[in-house]
């Protein structure tokens, strides 16, 4: 009779929907996770010097050893001295100008633009010039190397057209005359 009663359970629990997972406001608030604690650190896995975090910051970009080697005997005094890079000859008074003379120049410099023609009349002129240019006949207007080049190539055309007609004028025997 239990074997009558049970035939039908392993089909009815294919058939029953699976409960509802449990969301996170079901679960116990004061639940410990111990599998998202890391492990303890070793001795052996502890660093033997701790980088401040400004150190680190630091080190991320990339620095020339030159600028990393004058950081450690820094200049705290800054002069203008007016020498001159070359040895300096008693009899020359050059080397006593002022050596910024030419950035003032540079400065003082007025850049502004002094005006500028109509748009019209620089294209007119130019339309002009362009049209001469045209009218001049075609070997004026290439350079002398090319005109010499030109000259060479007509030179050696007509060199070999002369051993051609040469070779074509050559007497032919009476056996190649018929």
């Amino acid at each position: 009779m239990v074997a009558r009663l049970t035939r039908h359970e392993d089909l009815a629990d294919a058939v029953r929907p699976a409960p509802p997972p449990t969301s996170a406001a079901e679960r116990p608030i004061l639940c410990f996770d111990e599998t998202r604690v890391p492990p303890a650190l070793d001795l052996d896995d502890l660093p033997e010097v701790q980088r401040s975090v400004e150190l680190e910051r630091d080190l991320e970009a990339c620095t020339p050893q030159a600028f990393l080697r004058d950081l450690h005997r820094p200049e705290k005094d800054f002069y203008i001295h007016y020498e001159s890079p070359f040895e300096i000859d008693p009899d020359d008074v050059t080397w006593l100008a002022d050596p910024v003379a030419d950035i003032r120049r540079t400065i003082r410099t007025d850049y502004r633009s002094r005006g500028v023609a109509p748009a019209g009349a620089t294209m007119s002129s130019d339309l002009a010039a362009l049209q001469q240019l045209l009218a001049r006949p075609w070997s004026e207007g290439k350079r002398e190397r090319a005109r010499q080049r030109e000259a060479e190539l007509l030179a050696a055309e007509a060199a070999a057209a002369g051993k051609d007609a040469a070779a074509a004028a050559v007497p032919r025997g009476p056996e190649e005359a018929s």
